[in-house]
């Protein structure tokens, strides 16, 4: 099997989608992207070596700060006049598109992190006594499992495999909301897959990943703010996505008619 059999196949696509879906683009370096990649790394290693950004406090700020900027950034975006039109009115198509493309990943990024140290700092923060309710049944490589932890974990491989499957067929392009910024389709997506289940399946169980990472460690506010993600995403789609998708769809039409 050559390299461009292995870049075809579905289990590669998939490690791809994993890392990309993270806010790590690797199909190739610009300096933008070579920044991105910089600021990320920066902030694991602020992460490890300062003191103040590992509080409750500094978690708390860090999660809603990040959540508020990638809602409001995501819907001020695709409102008329908002600002993927400007981009590509200042900028142009292609530049104004990698542009959006590199905060996209960035948001990405920074909001999944902050999340994941948003959970570790508020574990049992709502209803510490439950703990006991979920004693160890065994130990994996000196990690106590127990009941909550197999649930949780099964949320999480389920809801990965439903987004992942979901990246491979639409593409990044459409998972980074590049088809909105342009107008158009990027890809001849067909319904398959978890798409014959789901109407949009990233939306649905594939926000079971967050909601086990929360149920894992008991965090209540983890789950609330997994919860408040959600309904923004389906607001998103209902109000925003949707009617791009019919616009798309009624001007191929016309053009074929």
């Amino acid at each position: 099997m050559n390299f461009t059999q292995i870049k075809s196949s579905f289990i590669f696509k998939a490690i791809v989608g994993l890392v990309e879906m993270s806010g790590i683009l690797l199909d190739k370096f610009t300096k933008g992207r070579i920044i991105l990649l910089l600021l990320i790394f920066l902030e694991i290693w602020a992460f490890r070596n300062i003191s103040f950004l590992n509080t409750y406090e500094f978690a708390i700020y860090y999660a809603i700060i990040w959540f508020v900027v990638r809602q409001s950034f995501l819907f001020l975006s695709f409102t008329p006049n908002g600002i993927a039109n400007w981009m590509k009115n200042k900028w142009g198509e292609v530049d104004g598109g990698e542009l959006y493309l590199l905060i996209t990943a960035f948001s990405f990024w920074y909001r999944a992190r902050s999340f994941t140290i948003f959970v570790q700092h508020t574990q049992w923060d709502f209803f510490p006594s439950l703990k006991t309710y979920f004693p160890t049944l065994f130990q994996f490589m000196g990690f106590e499992v127990n009941a909550l932890i197999i649930i949780s974990y099964c949320f999480v491989i389920f809801g990965l495999i439903i987004n992942t499957w979901a990246f491979v067929l639409i593409e990044r392009g459409a998972y980074y909301y590049m088809d909105m910024f342009y107008g158009r389709f990027l890809t001849s997506f067909q319904k398959s897959g978890p798409y014959k289940v789901f109407e949009n399946p990233m939306y649905g169980p594939g926000q079971l990943p967050s909601y086990g990472v929360a149920l894992a460690v008991g965090s209540v506010s983890g789950l609330l703010m997994t919860l408040a993600n959600q309904i923004f995403a389906y607001l998103f789609y209902y109000y925003l996505e949707k009617p791009h998708i019919k616009r798309v769809l009624e001007a191929q039409d016309k053009t074929i008619s």
